[in-house]
């Protein structure tokens, strides 16, 4: 397999961007929320932090903000009952 560029995404400055696991889909981390590329929906009020597989991304959490799991699909979370930041992606099917 030869290298090449097979898509290019062009920045405004510095951002958080997180690139799915697949390579389809790029997530834009803000304090706002996460916007993603390819039109998947917009999260709200979340910044998430990691891809856990190609349709979900999670948040870290503190005693404000408690760590979300997203759908990008559909724009869906679920709150999860933890504190600490994110370190790495989880393998698929957990």
């Amino acid at each position: 397999m030869a290298a090449g560029t097979v898509k290019a995404l062009a920045l405004n400055g510095p951002s958080a961007a997180f690139v799915s696991p697949g390579g389809g889909m790029v997530a834009f981390a803000e304090p706002a929320g996460t916007s993603f590329t390819i039109g998947a929906a917009t999260i709200p009020n979340m910044a998430a932090c990691a891809w856990i597989d190609e349709t979900h991304v999670m948040s870290g959490g503190d005693a404000q903000n408690q760590p979300r799991v997203a759908d990008v699909i559909n724009g869906g979370f679920v709150v999860v009952a933890a504190k600490g930041q994110c370190g790495g992606r989880l393998p698929g099917g957990l």
